[in-house]
């Protein structure tokens, strides 16, 4: 592949998709061949099991269908025991002709006593021996499961976290996915380009994976957001009363009833995930703009030339107006291409220079061919750029899991399992490369390349505040929640401080208690007086937690930590640890605080060369701090000899 793609569209239709196409589906024939799994024998395991549970499935209905008649029977020969008790009492009391009530009294009794009998003699008996066939249908059934299941476990068990990113990485030199996002990344999305980290307390981090392009960082982050609605409460109160109204035969007293409906509007807690992507630039590094979806992306013919000549005159008006405050830098000054404006937008930009540097003949081309195809998403995306940052937020990424937890993919069958591996990774390609196309379809952005830091000091934290939350988010919610929320909880993670290789970290969990409310409210009733309606609502409080969680860096694979907390060395460190998990490289348990100790035996645990690492990593950190409190002695001295002058 190219060192870049000057238009991406073309790119991912002629070249892009079928050779991630095909890696993905070497990538499994790979696993498959590891794995060492049987096909054929899951083939005919799960054709006897499909076979087995379709009889089932006969045998099932079968059942239902003689139960519904039992409830028929049951409901009938009642009725006619009932009825017929009641038709020979009215015959023989003579409140109806003796004949025909004593008649049908005999007949329904009969009618109502055979209905149990056939119940009681044959009925019931289909049904239990249906209900023992069931039962051992059901056990067969399980049986053919597990043999199929325990077929595909040694494929199951070594599916891994980042399967998308690596096999993406194999597509093109120029897209790179990270295992996890570090704080040497972090650090230079921050140094480079202004990045901050997320502080607000409403929102948390659920999903986030970095990646470069010619340098470039990214990231795509799905969040999960914390914002207020108005909610409306309703309340109701039946009123009674009397009327006197005239008729031909003169006046009387008639009761009149309504049910009076009232409606108060209160503030409740609102929650929405929202995924996005953050990619940054060096190129036009002043600029700032927004663009959304277009109006006219999906119009043709007369239409389109409609809507954007419409659009050229609302510009036109727009640059004469703004033309008058005689800056040309920030002023909106149209460029000669109507169509390019009218579809992309983009007119609150701030620096027409910069936007004229990025947004060239080709760069306008790519982005119209871009929004009026159709295939595979249109114009969905909206972008947003905030100097050297830019932020694409797309409809189809709000829908699509881009976490590739490896769960996803195990299954029993191996032609299901093959088919969704294989439309996972397709689909993972599409979405992610469709929210960074409107930006690969701008040249300076792939010819502005830029080497990473390479970082020599020991940073602050082990691992970034978005990954903390990542994981906390992964864990069972009821860990960080407080008992009295009634809500769902916003995780944020606050750093402590380090134990050798361990981040000592604070998950505190914001969510809402519920507290009830009966409020009055007035409503005039049909009777022309003033009714008070209670209203039942809810008053949302903040309420919080604070629990401890302690995240690392460990190197290791899926299938290497499931061995691994099976081994003497592990089983010691269980009961201390707690609730654990482990992905994407990353190790974190909650519940308590680490110590040198700890991080020494957690490495150990793991079996790598950690320990190692960690004493090489608290050899840093002493030189760190040295060094550091040398600088402060220096600049004290420095100080001390100012002050002295």
């Amino acid at each position: 592949m190219p060192t870049d793609i000057l238009e991406p569209l073309d790119a991912y239709k002629f070249m892009l998709k079928d050779k991630h196409h095909d890696n993905t589906e070497k990538y499994f024939d790979d696993l498959v061949k590891q794995s060492g799994i049987d096909i054929e024998n899951n083939k005919k395991n799960v054709k006897q099991y499909n076979d087995q549970k379709a009889q089932l499935d006969k045998v099932k209905s079968k059942k239902n269908g003689f139960v519904t008649l039992k409830v028929f029977m049951f409901i009938f020969g009642f009725a006619g025991i009932g009825v017929g008790i009641l038709m020979l009492i009215l015959g023989i009391q003579g409140k109806m002709s003796t004949g025909l009530g004593v008649g049908l009294g005999i007949g329904l009794l009969a009618l109502g006593i055979i209905l149990f009998v056939l119940y009681f003699a044959k009925v019931k008996k289909v049904i239990k021996n249906l209900k023992d066939v069931i039962a051992k249908m059901e056990e067969k059934c399980q049986k053919l499961l597990d043999e199929a299941w325990a077929s595909m476990a040694p494929l199951n068990s070594l599916y891994d976290w980042n399967i998308p990113a690596y096999i993406t990485n194999k597509d093109t030199d120029l897209i790179k996915l990270d295992k996890y996002f570090d704080p040497a990344k972090f650090q230079y999305l921050h140094d480079k380009f202004g990045f901050t980290d997320l502080t607000e307390k409403n929102v948390s981090t659920v999903t986030v994976q970095s990646g470069s392009i010619l340098g470039n960082p990214f990231l795509i982050v799905k969040d999960l957001n914390q914002d207020w609605i108005n909610k409306t409460y309703e309340g109701t109160l039946v009123i009674h009363w009397t009327e006197v109204v005239h008729t031909k035969e003169g006046t009387r007293t008639v009761t009149r009833t309504q049910t009076l409906v009232a409606t108060i509007t209160k503030p409740a807690p609102d929650y929405n995930y929202d995924t996005y992507l953050v990619y940054a630039n060096e190129a036009a590094p002043k600029l700032t703009f927004s663009r959304a979806p277009s109006k006219g992306a999906n119009l043709e013919g007369k239409k389109l030339d409609k809507f954007v000549s419409g659009k050229a005159k609302d510009l036109e008006k727009k640059e004469k107006h703004d033309l008058m405050d005689g800056n040309p830098d920030t002023n909106f000054q149209k460029l000669g291409n109507d169509e390019f404006e009218a579809l992309f937008g983009a007119t609150n930009r701030n620096n027409e220079l910069e936007f004229r540097l990025l947004f060239t003949p080709l760069a306008q081309k790519n982005l119209i061919k871009l929004i009026q195809s159709k295939e595979p998403y249109g114009d969905d995306f909206y972008v947003t750029k905030d100097k050297k940052i830019n932020y694409v937020q797309s409809l189809h990424s709000q829908s699509f899991n881009y976490r590739a937890d490896p769960e996803i993919f195990m299954d029993y069958d191996y032609e299901r399992a093959r088919k969704n591996f294989i439309d996972y990774n397709d689909n993972f390609l599409k979405s992610f490369f469709f929210d960074l196309a409107p930006l690969m379809s701008i040249p300076l952005y792939q010819q502005t390349k830029t080497k990473e830091y390479m970082y020599e000091e020991v940073f602050e934290k082990n691992t970034t505040s978005y990954e903390q939350e990542t994981l906390a988010n992964q864990f069972n919610p009821a860990l960080f929640a407080s008992s009295e929320s009634a809500t769902q909880n916003i995780l944020k993670a606050t750093f402590n401080a380090k134990a050798g290789d361990m981040d000592n970290v604070t998950i505190t969990a914001y969510g809402f208690k519920k507290v009830k409310h009966i409020e009055m409210v007035p409503k005039m009733g049909g009777d022309g007086r003033m009714h008070s309606v209670p209203v039942e609502w809810y008053e949302y409080l903040p309420v919080s937690k604070q629990t401890p969680m302690v995240v690392t860096e460990k190197e290791s694979t899926r299938s290497g930590f499931n061995n691994l907390i099976n081994s003497p060395q592990f089983k010691t460190l269980k009961s201390k640890l707690g609730n654990f998990r482990f992905e994407r490289g990353l190790f974190a348990y909650v519940g308590t605080k680490a110590t040198l100790a700890d991080a020494k035996n957690v490495a150990q645990a793991f079996g790598e060369k950690a320990t190692n690492k960690l004493e090489e990593t608290l050899v840093k950190i002493d030189a760190a701090v040295k060094k550091g409190l040398e600088a402060e002695k220096k600049l004290q001295k420095e100080q001390g000899s100012n002050d002295k002058k």
